[in-house]
């Protein structure tokens, strides 16, 4: 639930001062942490620390090329959300240089056309910024009552995983300490392909102890955003979230780690955690006799996966 630099522009601040981009188009789900109103560009260590909307009205952006770029590389280097500059109160439109170099450092550049007031910048992007992080609160609380209610209501793994991938809209696995899958859910694309190639996923980029991110050039393939499921005070096993059909935002991360807890929480009750195993086999065999798994090949693979010997 970020504000995005897209959202930014759709303020009416943004759009009564007739916003333009100018450069970094194709940036505009750059999330934006804050607004920043320098008396001086300076670029210097602590003065910006990423994120920041940098709103200037030109007086400090130099006359010489170089270094104008040299500001440019600077503030992408930090790297900033975008740079916005009123246009008319010292440059009419914005240098080329500026541009051709906002380009190739791909920071978005955005000028204004009319004349506009930036305490109403500062006020309408901290508002939106800021309910932005009051509704991700509320989100997260309700997604907490969810998940305690489900676990209360007894809940399986299998029905926790199924939760937290409607919360996502993405295909969900979660596998244990040794790879091996526990429970999975999908959606609207049947993940048969996922689970017979899961081994070579799960054993890159996995590494880091606390989570994160697997890009799409890993793991044959697959996207995820993981976390570890930690129970007493080690690493059972991960969940991951698989970016199959749509990317991973602010409130699906939040939701990942509601789940993950939930899972945890479950497995310290002392729930049979075999019967969720012979359920995501069971799954594999479903797929056999439904005619989704035809290849010997394929059948192997996703044996393999859920810890059947074939």
């Amino acid at each position: 639930m970020s504000i995005t630099l897209r959202d930014v522009l759709a303020l009416d601040v943004f759009v009564q001062g007739q916003a333009e981009v100018v450069a970094g188009s194709s940036f505009l789900n750059r999330r934006v942490r804050w607004v920043h109103l320098p008396e001086r560009l300076l670029i210097a260590p602590g003065h910006l620390v990423g994120g920041e909307l940098v709103v200037i009205g030109g007086f400090d952006l130099p006359s010489c090329e170089e270094d104008q770029r040299e500001i440019i590389r600077r503030l992408a280097a930090v790297p900033i959300a975008a740079l916005v500059m009123e246009l008319g109160r010292v440059w009419n439109e914005m240098p080329e240089a500026v541009i051709d170099e906002a380009t190739d450092c791909r920071l978005p550049l955005i000028v204004l056309h009319r004349e506009t007031h930036f305490v109403r910048i500062t006020e309408q992007v901290s508002i939106a910024i800021i309910s932005r992080h009051y509704q991700l609160l509320r989100y997260g609380e309700q997604l907490t009552r969810r998940f305690n209610a489900l676990l209360l209501s007894g809940a399986s793994l299998n029905r926790l995983v199924n939760e937290l991938s409607r919360c996502v809209g993405n295909p969900v696995v979660l596998e244990d300490i040794t790879n091996k899958v526990v429970a999975f859910a999908e959606q609207s694309q049947p993940i048969a392909h996922l689970l017979s190639s899961w081994s070579t996923h799960a054993v890159q980029g996995h590494g880091d102890l606390n989570g994160g991110v697997v890009p799409a050039s890993k793991g044959a393939g697959m996207a995820c955003v993981w976390v570890p499921v930690i129970l007493h005070g080690e690493v059972w096993g991960r969940l991951h979230v698989i970016t199959l059909e749509r990317e991973v935002r602010s409130q699906d991360r939040l939701a990942l780690n509601r789940a993950v807890t939930a899972v945890g929480l479950a497995l310290f009750s002392g729930r049979n955690v075999d019967h969720v195993v012979n359920h995501a086999q069971s799954a594999v065999i479903a797929d056999v006799m439904e005619g989704r798994l035809v290849a010997i090949d394929e059948l192997k693979r996703s044996a393999a996966g859920v810890g059947v010997e074939y």
